[in-house]
């Protein structure tokens, strides 16, 4: 039986024991606090030298208490022992890991995508179509948030670093109509915003909000910029003066999400009402959609199972058919994931749906990403999972209104050295993956992070391939 504990009178607290500013940690140890660690964890960052167990966390890698049994752990408190890690933990607080699950049979890459290329080595990104049918591409990775911009014919050249003296995260690109470019990112300092008119000068970061883990995005339409930010709740902030000045805040959903502009400049927003307690999957939680910054519509049912981890929804409205698209991620810790997919036509009052998995069920599917072809209607999704002998970054389309959803198979070319649900700056795939429709020159582009695998070495790496879309 394994003990990981010491006597509640010690000096200082071993790892996994309680902690506080009263009682320390050992030397070498941290007290790690917050909702997966109830009365302080003593526990030590990285795997590298770990006399404990190792465990994987959306956070990073962890060297927490070993464990046999939930007895070996603080049970009164609520810890369990994991049976994947062998640690005591938090029940849901432990990384899951993805099965691996058969190929799909008649799905091999999707032909429509002309070859992969490698743009810069980062962990997450966004990015956005320029006028001249190029794209500019924003990147995150430790301290470093960079540009790099992607020409007509492909051709990938960086632009502009943003340097910083704490960690970056979480970085989200948008374009208003008269070109300006908008960026926002995470770090210790708060969620910041700044602009550029070429995508090489930028503005001098603006603090949104002092939260410093807040996951920001957003969006620009004709007359407004709309800077939106998780932390307590989904809030906003708007700006009617090209992003110069922004006014209060207000909370407009709960947990975190995305939106979208229609032609119309009425906002749309999608967020997932949940926290980190569901990490991986819980029935606590629910998808709330709101137009115009108006009341919240739940989308998700009630008997659905949903996770906070790798599951940020998406959102498409098609104005001219008037259809609104959201895609959510619905599983829990048997890493049995699949996509949603609801349509609505009249304002979110009701709800059509369709489904992109397995069958029989068996992969992970996780972090969806939706675009909309104006001309045609068709909807376009991009998701990772874990079907075959490789991950993959995989694209499905759906006819008007859902009436027919095709997965059209994988978009990358290069392989994946895993499918990772542990932050790691090497395996670390980011939430915020991106497809663009160029309709005036009938292109899609997708944009994303991947781990790959060189020189004995794993690195997470932005990508960028395109199709050709249909004239009509």
């Amino acid at each position: 039986m394994l003990r990981a504990l010491v006597p509640a009178d010690a000096a200082t607290a071993g790892r996994g024991a309680a902690c506080s500013r009263e009682r320390a940690c050992a030397e070498g140890l941290t007290c790690l606090t917050g909702l997966h660690a109830f009365g302080g964890y003593c526990a030590s960052a990285g795997c590298a030298a770990c006399e404990g167990a190792c465990v994987g966390t959306p956070r990073g890698e962890l060297c927490m208490a070993p464990c046999a049994r939930d007895a070996d752990c603080r049970a009164s408190e609520g810890y369990v022992c994991d049976p994947t890690w062998k640690a005591c933990v938090m029940p849901n607080a432990a990384a899951i890991v993805p099965r691996t699950c058969p190929a799909a049979r008649g799905i091999g890459r999707d032909p429509q995508f002309a070859p992969s290329a490698a743009l810069v080595d980062a962990n997450e990104s966004s990015a956005v179509a320029t006028a001249d049918g190029g794209l500019v591409v924003v990147h995150a990775k430790g301290s470093s948030l960079g540009v790099t911009h992607v020409d007509i014919a492909g051709r990938a050249a960086q632009r502009a670093t943003f340097e910083a003296a704490s960690s970056i995260a979480n970085p989200f690109l948008a374009r208003d109509a008269s070109g300006t470019l908008y960026a926002t990112w995470s770090s210790t300092a708060g969620a910041m915003l700044s602009k550029s008119k070429d995508g090489v000068q930028w503005s001098a970061p603006l603090t949104i909000d002092p939260c410093s883990d807040c996951r920001s995005i957003v969006v620009a339409g004709a007359s407004a910029v709309h800077a939106m930010f998780a932390h307590e709740g989904m809030r906003v902030r708007t700006s009617r003066d090209g992003g110069n000045q922004f006014g209060a805040a207000s909370t407009i959903l709960g947990g975190y999400g995305n939106a979208t502009v229609g032609v119309d400049g009425r906002v749309h927003v999608v967020a997932i009402d949940g926290s980190p307690l569901g990490a991986f999957g819980s029935a606590n939680q629910r998808i709330q959609y709101s137009a115009g910054f108006g009341k919240p519509i739940t989308v998700s049912r009630r008997d659905e199972t949903l996770p906070f981890y790798f599951a940020n929804p998406s959102i498409a409205v098609d104005s001219r058919r008037k259809w609104i698209y959201i895609a959510y991620v619905r599983g829990g810790r048997d890493a049995v994931w699949d996509i949603v997919l609801a349509a609505s036509k009249d304002g979110g009052r009701t709800w059509k749906r369709s489904r992109i998995g397995d069958d029989p069920p068996c992969a992970i599917h996780m972090v969806p990403n939706l675009a909309l072809d104006p001309r045609t209607g068709t909807l376009h999704l991009a998701w990772y999972d874990s079907r075959g002998e490789q991950p993959r970054f995989a694209h499905a389309t759906c006819t008007p209104g859902l009436a027919k959803c095709t997965q059209l198979g994988r978009i990358n070319d290069v392989p994946f050295a895993t499918l990772s649900t542990v932050r790691d700056n090497a395996t670390w795939i980011g939430d915020y993956e991106t497809l663009i429709v160029d309709d005036k020159r009938r292109m899609l582009h997708a944009v994303w992070t991947q781990p790959v695998e060189e020189a004995g070495k794993v690195v997470s790496r932005v990508f960028h391939a395109k199709a050709k879309l249909p004239l009509r």
